[in-house]
């Protein structure tokens, strides 16, 4: 259970939002305005919810080859970003996926075969 205190009824509507959007499931094929939190050679982190940020990977950013990350996304930017698994608390986001030409990788949640097996 969460206790909200404020001041207004505006303001405690806006907190619940936030409470109610870091304790949600994310799901494969939603679609978020995420803003760019982190730069890495091999991606970078958007934050789709708050508290909640999946990876862009260099792969997933445009149709195009990208070899430096920087060139497409700065931090702070926004950008529209589609969920394409997530697995074990990671979110893998793709913003290719959303553009003209781009191919839908949404992909279903996979089983955990390690829980599979490991049942004794």
């Amino acid at each position: 259970m969460v206790v909200i205190t404020t001041d207004t009824t505006e303001n405690a509507k806006k907190a619940a939002e936030i409470v109610a959007a870091m304790v949600r499931d994310i799901m494969p094929g939603e679609v978020f305005e995420g803003r760019v939190v982190e730069i890495v050679d091999f991606g970078a982190f958007v934050e789709i919810l708050p508290g909640k940020e999946g990876l862009l990977h260099v792969s997933e950013i445009a149709n195009e080859y990208v070899k430096n990350v920087n060139d497409y996304l700065k931090v702070g930017d926004s950008v529209k970003v589609k969920v394409l698994e997530v697995r074990e608390g990671k979110i893998s986001l793709s913003k290719k996926a959303l553009e003209s030409g781009g191919e839908d990788r949404s992909r279903p949640e996979r089983p955990d075969h390690r829980k599979m097996y490991n049942k004794r």
